[in-house]
């Protein structure tokens, strides 16, 4: 059991009464979380030990009271957990294969005890639409997943992290772990004759971070008055998870608005959601390319040109591989580059059989519509094409 107790308790006549304490009552010698050096402090004969951290349950207590040791100990178990996943399956998982064992092996241990250690750490920023989606989106435990996602698409480092988020249609972990906020808290008030009432009852005295926060998260999404009237119904859990995951939606589609790097996907990426071509594609290499030429996370001169140094101007990253004098976009490469002529020729016929004005498109049109198109035939027609033509591109 874990209890916040006052001084006026007695356990001790040394200790000052404006002080509280952490003690944690276990079969076994128990243990106290005191700051004043106070030694010997006994509770029912037995003498407490006192530390500054004591992990119980798979929870982290630490003299402050802060959230911040529990949140890494599940962060870095649940990497571990996730690195020694990925090293058992290697590469044999497909993406929806992989995001389920995440779901269901990895997530689970990352978020074990959230409903304790999960409040968003605002510092001094006021509880505002950008400072939550800001501490949301660049939280630890969100680096997880977004190593995770960036892994199974197998893209580097500098990719977009919305691109990614995007293809995969992942939300932040924040959400659900706020959503079992919401559940915690409704637990504690549908239990007011129980212990963990009395320890709430003592946070909301003192103002304390986790009740200040499920203060302000209700004001903020607007439900300030079901923390005046200390009441959840069962619905509203959801609801705000919902309202969340739209919010952040909102900031996903303002990021990719505002992305110079994703010109391209601007305009190919309408909705929030997982991409039917990472289950057409069954070929690692080529799902990987498909994705790369999506996010603009490719080797074309285009991109490539981003990271020089200096950065070499747009207009200048011109294609090595055909005398066009055009950049090295991905619309050249798939559409224009004199390079891969033959295997267009292949792919634009097989494109044809399913779409017989295809060949009529501006070719700009005939980028965005191979990148975006969800029939199975053409999707695994250019993801032939693009694997071949980056073979011959000397990329592969």
């Amino acid at each position: 059991m874990v209890k916040q107790i006052n001084s006026s308790n007695r356990l001790h006549p040394g200790v000052p009464d404006t002080k509280f304490t952490w003690v944690l009552i276990l079969p076994e010698p128990t243990h106290v979380i005191y700051s004043t050096g106070i030694h010997n402090m006994q509770i029912d004969g037995t003498i407490l030990n006192n530390t500054d951290k004591y992990c119980y349950l798979g929870t982290i207590f630490n003299l402050k009271g802060t959230s911040i040791d529990a949140m890494k100990y599940s962060h870095d178990k649940a990497m571990k957990a996730m690195f020694g996943l990925m090293k058992y399956t290697g590469n044999q998982c497909d993406v929806e294969s992989s995001i389920h064992l995440f779901e269901s092996v990895v997530k689970p241990v990352c978020l074990y005890g959230s409903e304790i250690w999960g409040t968003l750490d605002l510092g001094s920023k006021k509880f505002t639409r950008h400072a939550v989606i800001e501490t949301l989106y660049n939280s630890p435990y969100e680096n997880l997943l977004k190593t995770h996602s960036r892994v199974i698409l197998n893209v580097h480092k500098r990719s977009s992290v919305m691109g990614i988020m995007g293809e995969l249609g992942r939300y932040p972990l924040q959400i659900e772990i706020i959503t079992n906020i919401l559940k915690f808290w409704k637990h504690i008030l549908d239990n007011p004759h129980s212990l963990l009432y009395d320890a709430y009852q003592v946070q909301v005295h003192n103002n304390l971070s986790w009740v200040k926060f499920v203060k302000e998260l209700l004001k903020y999404l607007g439900y300030y008055s079901m923390w005046e009237q200390q009441e959840i119904d069962d619905s509203t859990a959801s609801k705000i998870k919902s309202k969340l995951k739209a919010s952040y939606v909102s900031y996903w589609k303002s990021e990719i608005q505002n992305s110079s790097k994703l010109n391209l996907y601007k305009e190919i990426k309408t909705d929030f959601s997982f991409e039917p071509y990472l289950k057409i594609l069954r070929n690692p290499s080529q799902r990987k390319l498909f994705t790369q030429l999506r996010i603009s996370s490719h080797q074309l001169r285009l991109e490539r040109g981003r990271y020089s140094t200096p950065p070499i101007p747009r207009e200048q990253r011109i294609c090595k591989f055909c005398d066009s004098g055009k950049v090295e976009s991905e619309c050249h490469f798939l559409m224009e580059c004199t390079k891969y002529a033959n295997l267009r020729s292949n792919m634009t016929c097989e494109i044809s059989e399913h779409v017989p004005n295809f060949t009529n498109l501006p070719t700009y049109s005939k980028a965005l519509y191979i990148l975006s198109c969800e029939d199975t035939a053409i999707v695994r027609a250019a993801g032939k094409y693009i694997e071949l033509s980056m073979v011959a591109r000397g990329e592969i």
